[in-house]
């Protein structure tokens, strides 16, 4: 059993978090993806 995720854009405010990403996990496991902590604020900028 694999994840597969190709191709995938995200917008959130106008602003581009994700442009065209793709991946594939074919090992069983735990994973987590990291993120920038954003604000509010930074959504008004």
């Amino acid at each position: 059993m694999s994840l597969v995720l190709e191709n995938v854009s995200k917008t959130f405010v106008g602003k581009k978090a994700v442009d065209n990403i793709s991946f594939r996990l074919e090992k069983p496991g735990v994973y987590g993806l990291l993120r920038y902590k954003w604000s509010r604020e930074d959504y008004n900028n």
